[in-house]
């Protein structure tokens, strides 16, 4: 599994809506987060090495002037499992 996060370009920002449908071409893709930050995506992306990531890059800006900068980590391992998310009761001053 590759972890990327994806900072657009000015160019690419206001392409947002066209990238976003770029992304549910490719089924490797199996999650898309718009995030806050020093990125403004991060993907989870199905493959086994790291050498996949260019031609995945290379579908997704072809041109190569949507994507600023793209840094990809490939995951090891799973130190913790999503299992849901938490069910957090009210503060005691809202009771």
């Amino acid at each position: 599994m590759l972890w990327a996060e994806l900072s657009l370009s000015p160019k690419g920002r206001s392409l947002r809506a066209s990238f976003e449908a770029l992304l549910q071409t490719r089924a490797e893709i199996v999650e898309a987060r718009r995030i806050i930050g020093r990125a403004d995506y991060l993907l989870r992306v199905c493959a086994r090495e790291l050498s996949a990531w260019p031609q995945l890059l290379e579908h997704l800006d072809p041109r190569g002037d949507l994507v600023h900068k793209a840094q990809v980590q490939v995951e090891d391992a799973v130190a913790k499992r999503f299992s849901g998310l938490p069910q957090f009761t009210a503060p005691m001053h809202d009771r």
